[in-house]
């Protein structure tokens, strides 16, 4: 069968005969998610100067291709005209080639020429490795500077080392230009600056600059490198491997503005480093671009990574290839799996997918079940509760409600739910503060396995709102218990005081017996020993059930467990150790004529506005789900 260039090297593609039907349901699947490119149907060549019979004709051909390099032509836009014709790249054996025509490239180039003309948006982009991306922003810097007057650009990379030889490679590129393109014989240089400009004389023999007077400058990426510039872009090379990213982005999109608008363009890309590390600051520009005004961009590992002779990606094969190869690595340690996932990433949580000094659980099953979500999403239903004007806890479904609800609870049963909490002390939602999360799992019943059937994780402005929602939903679940941190002793008194101590449960006497504590006490305290049970309860709920994980953020989560605050992890460990040391099968609820006690709190409607009242202790006989 026919052959795929992978960065210098032969690739086979995988024959037919040697289909696993495992692998081909995730082929398929990915497929199915990737993103997909234009199709090209023109085989481009290169442009090739012709010699010319006189002085004019060659005036007149230059111009034309100076016009061509600057708008575009022949269905490429400039920057990528300029790139496939004129942009001379180093050779790892020496020499120079020139790049192949590729789609992904050509796509890449049109997106940033149109949030270039925007004049208010910039782009970041993660990436798979080695993609070239530093030469194709080499050619974007330079097709800015020669063919645009007065254009100013900083870079950077992830160190100063780094940075020059990024510089290397935009001087390399402007060396091997033809002698039309370029302002001078070379450009008046310094080990960091390049300037588009150079002396002349005018009609009356006066010394005046001439040229585009644009500039290109690089520095170490230290957080105050540019402050005080005005620049028309700033371009920031490996910015997965920058750990002060985030301030060096506050001092110098600054540079980028206009009085309060943005009139330069910032261009953030890299491979993500270890997300609790140097990562966490791409990470956040990324799940936040449009606080950041940055249009996004996946370079997915298939990308440019074999293409036909139209520059197409033979994107089936390329995906059915990095599927096989993940499939013969699944022995590897986590980190190293999760390496592997950054190198070639499918989607773009794979892309963030290290963490070095954390992750727990099986990251396959993990990243299957991520990807099983975002082609068919779990049906999740959003809302908050509420007590009606029956004295009836209820839910109402919201967009902007933090409850979300997975699978409604069967009435009519006792002790089939049970829940936990990873709960805070303090009401502060200053940046880095923590998230306080819940989640409800139905025990083992009949055939069903244990799952999730709700999740609750916010950071409201008071406490009080969240430990009020958390008790109405135990409530809405049959009465169920919760377990808690001991050491987070402001929720245990919230359920005190609101008459709702019988949802606490008590330690575990099966753990108390592991960690030497005692048994009537209410929650638990998280030592390192009860931490490791708990690990290896998720490590074996992931192992076993980790299709029917219906939260995506959770399974985010468990590769960064341990190198940043996983609130839901911690929560859900909490929910699997009573899980597992709750032994009471379930069993229907015999009526005894009581009723279920309500908290000293309720919600009322006056004069159109909510309110929140204290009373004494009222009865229902029922939890209703009806809105």
């Amino acid at each position: 069968m026919g052959r795929i260039k992978l960065e210098d090297k032969k690739v086979t593609y995988i024959r037919k005969e040697d289909y696993l039907p495992e692998l081909e349901e995730q082929v398929e699947k990915f497929v199915r998610i990737s993103p997909t490119l234009p199709k090209n149907k023109i085989l481009y060549s290169r442009v090739v100067i012709p010699k010319f019979k006189d002085e004019t004709s060659r005036i007149i051909w230059e111009r034309e291709e100076i016009e061509r390099i600057r708008t575009g032509y022949n269905g490429l836009c400039g920057k990528m005209y300029f790139f496939f014709n004129y942009g001379f790249i180093q050779n790892l054996k020496g020499g120079k080639i020139s790049p192949d025509f590729r789609v992904s490239a050509s796509v890449w180039f049109d997106y940033l020429t149109e949030w270039q003309e925007s004049n208010e948006w910039g782009v970041i982009c993660v990436k798979r490795r080695r993609v070239g991306m530093s030469w194709m922003e080499a050619a974007d810097v330079l097709h800015d500077t020669l063919f645009t007057p007065f254009f100013l650009v900083a870079m950077n990379s992830k160190s100063e080392t780094d940075s020059f030889l990024l510089f290397d490679k935009v001087k390399f590129m402007y060396d091997n230009l033809p002698s039309f393109l370029r302002v001078t014989t070379s450009a008046s240089r310094t080990k960091s600056v390049m300037d588009f400009s150079y002396y002349g004389r005018d009609e009356l023999g006066n010394k005046i600059k001439k040229g585009t007077q644009s500039k290109i400058s690089v520095k170490a990426p230290t957080v105050s490198a540019f402050e005080g510039w005005m620049l028309n872009k700033w371009v920031c090379d490996e910015a997965g491997k920058q750990i002060l990213l985030p301030q060096m982005w506050s001092y110098t999109e600054d540079c980028l503005m206009q009085e309060t608008e943005r009139a330069g363009m910032p261009i953030v890309f890299g491979t993500s480093g270890d997300i609790g590390k140097d990562g966490a600051g791409l990470k956040d520009m990324w799940d936040h671009s449009d606080v950041y005004k940055l249009k996004r961009f996946f370079f997915a590992g298939w990308m440019g990574l074999g293409v036909d002779r139209y520059g197409n990606d033979n994107r089936e094969e390329l995906i059915r290839w990095i599927v096989y190869q993940r499939h013969l690595r699944k022995s590897l340690d986590g980190k190293l799996y999760a390496d592997f996932l950054q190198r070639y990433p499918l989607t773009i949580e794979e892309a963030f997918a290290q963490a070095s000094t954390g992750g727990v659980g099986d990251l396959v099953k993990v990243h299957r079940q991520l990807d099983s979500l975002t082609e068919e999403p779990v049906r999740a239903i959003h809302g908050k509760f509420a007590i009606n004007t029956n004295d009836v806890v209820v839910f109402k479904p919201t967009e902007a409600g933090n409850c979300i609800i997975y699978e409604y609870p069967k009435k009519g049963l006792d002790r089939i739910y049970v829940a936990g909490a990873d709960p805070a002390d303090h009401d502060d939602v200053a940046p880095g503060a923590s998230d306080l999360g819940v989640y409800i799992m139905r025990k083992e019943y009949g055939t069903d396995v244990p799952r999730i059937v709700f999740e609750y994780v916010d950071r409201p402005r008071y406490l009080v709102d969240y430990y009020e929602q958390v008790v109405l939903a135990l409530m809405f679940y049959n009465n169920c218990k919760i377990l808690v941190e001991r050491n987070r002793y402001r929720m245990i008194e919230h359920f005190e005081q609101s008459g709702m101590k019988k949802l606490l449960k008590p330690a575990p006497q099966g753990i108390m017996r592991i960690t030497r504590g005692r048994t009537d006490i209410i929650g638990v305290n998280m030592t390192e020993t009860l931490k490791e049970y708990g690990e290896a309860l998720i490590e074996e709920y992931i192992r076993d059930y980790s299709e029917f994980i219906p939260s995506k953020e959770l399974l985010k989560e468990f590769p960064k467990y341990g190198a940043i605050n996983t609130d839901r992890v911690m929560a859900f460990m909490l929910t699997l150790i009573q899980l597992k040391e709750d032994r009471i099968n379930a069993r229907k609820v015999i009526k005894t004529g009581e009723n279920s006690h309500l908290p000293r709190f309720k919600y009322v409607e006056k004069n159109g506005v909510t309110q929140r009242i204290n009373t004494s202790v009222v009865t229902s006989a029922a939890i209703s789900t009806v809105l």
